[in-house]
């Protein structure tokens, strides 16, 4: 089955979703998809975004690969 590339950005968002849950991490998702970033994880109480850069479906390992990555952190 082909899926479509917004298809595959939203499973491999859930996929990080679910390994941060099952790191014990809060997970914050900003309304809509204007922001540069696609979650908020809560590490420790400290916040990091998080920009999902790509998924990929690894035939050997019947699965998917994500390519996540942390973007600028601004002090206010």
């Amino acid at each position: 089955m082909e899926i479509d590339t917004k298809l595959k950005g939203d499973i491999a968002e859930q996929a990080v979703v679910l390994t941060a849950l099952e790191k014990g991490w809060g997970v914050l998702q900003p309304v809509g998809d204007r922001l540069p970033y696609d979650l908020v994880l809560d590490i420790a109480g400290r916040l990091l975004r998080i920009q999902v850069k790509a998924a990929w479906w690894d035939e050997k390992k019947e699965n998917y690969v994500v390519d996540n990555r942390r973007t600028r952190n601004y002090q206010s």
